[in-house]
């Protein structure tokens, strides 16, 4: 059987890439957004809201 997959909303409203990446541990799906926010989402206990984190006050395109 295969396996389940989710999509999660971001706040993109360009052409520009938005990357994002999953912790080490598998944990976590951390990703920016064109609104300045970073969004961290808890895969392991599927956590529909996500923390967010005002990083800027213009686009956050990539995190580590």
């Amino acid at each position: 059987m295969g396996e389940e997959y989710k999509i999660y909303d971001r706040v993109v409203s360009t052409q520009q890439r938005i990357y994002f990446d999953i912790t080490p541990n598998g944990q976590y799906l951390v990703s920016g957004g064109t609104d300045g926010y970073v969004r961290i989402w808890d895969l392991k206990n599927e956590c529909e809201n996500p923390i967010t984190l005002k990083a800027s006050s213009d686009c956050t395109n990539g995190v580590r």
